[in-house]
């Protein structure tokens, strides 16, 4: 009697984690833009049960009904069929060829960055001794000129490093999504990641690898970061090796799930919010290379970072 009692229990422990989560823990290839109710309460139950807290999980609902307020011409009518806001696939290769354009220049108001979201769904999770008005620098921002040029600034303070990166309008359109030390953390992060780093002179494309990674855990060790252990911070890095310099050209994170990842991004200030369920982390590495890749990084060699622990080259 006691273990027919155990084993109806545990069945009972099963359904409930699938009514929770909403979703069955086989690994299935599919993505969704997180226009859907359905897809938006799954992903927010997987972030709760993942380690998100209730603060990050109800301000990224927010930034989702924001964004989702105004038209875009994404177009999803060559995709497979929708099953609650997911559209299945088989390859990373087979999904974007059926994208009309990389995701990053769908046409929308502009809003929030990939850099934004990163700092809202890991923030609570990742320490830094960064304070925003601190003198703590130097720091090598990307700006964005009205000619939508790229250029570098240097800079004392995180606040002056966000405040080169992020026009005024967009700081003041989010203020009352990021209060407080959400604020504080988004501004302390967007000074570590979303910059400029530079290389020793030496550096060659043999040993560009090495080099790079050992660059950026010695910056991120100077701004005091610990990343988080519920998941992985996953930056992109372009590399100009003429000029022995490397940006962040994109962001997001990376949770572990039974046999797989789910990865969630926002693609550029237009382009929408993402979420992959993929098989592996090298699944990514496709996905960037064709479904996001920035004009900027045309020709230069392409990494990207799992915390401070994982660099892979993408062209290898």
């Amino acid at each position: 009697m006691y273990k027919l009692l155990f084993i109806k229990l545990l069945v009972l422990a099963g359904l409930f984690t699938i009514c929770v989560t909403g979703e069955s823990q086989n690994v299935s290839m599919r993505i969704s833009f997180l226009q859907n109710d359905e897809a938006i309460n799954q992903t927010t139950n997987f972030l709760m049960l993942n380690g998100c807290s209730d603060r990050v999980v109800h301000s990224f609902c927010r930034v989702l009904n924001w964004y989702n307020a105004s038209d875009t011409d994404l177009n999803t009518k060559r995709l497979s069929s929708s099953q609650n806001g997911f559209f299945p696939f088989q390859t990373i290769e087979a999904l974007t060829e059926k994208l009309d354009c990389p995701l990053i220049y769908a046409h929308h108001q502009p809003e929030l960055n990939c850099f934004d979201v990163v700092s809202l769904l890991a923030g609570d999770a990742t320490t830094t001794k960064l304070s925003p008005d601190e003198t703590s620098g130097p720091f090598f921002p990307a700006a964005v000129t009205t000619n939508a040029d790229v250029v570098l600034r240097v800079v004392a303070t995180p606040r002056d490093a966000f405040e080169k990166a992020c026009p005024r309008w967009w700081i003041d359109a989010s203020k009352t999504i990021y209060e407080g030390s959400l604020q504080d953390k988004r501004i302390c992060l967007f000074a570590a990641f979303d910059s400029f780093y530079f290389l020793p002179s030496a550096t060659t494309r043999e040993n560009l690898r090495d080099r790079l990674f050992k660059v950026l855990q010695l910056s991120w060790q100077h701004d005091g970061i610990t990343f988080p252990t519920n998941m992985d911070i996953v930056l992109f890095h372009s590399v100009d090796l003429d000029n022995c310099n490397s940006l962040v050209t994109h962001a997001g994170v990376l949770f572990p799930r039974k046999g797989g990842y789910v990865y969630i991004e926002k693609l550029g200030s237009t382009g929408p919010y993402v979420r992959l369920d993929i098989a592996e982390k090298k699944d990514l590495f496709s996905w960037y290379k064709t479904a996001v890749k920035p004009t900027t990084d045309v020709g230069n060699p392409l990494f990207v970072t799992f915390n401070d622990t994982e660099i892979y080259d993408l062209d290898q």
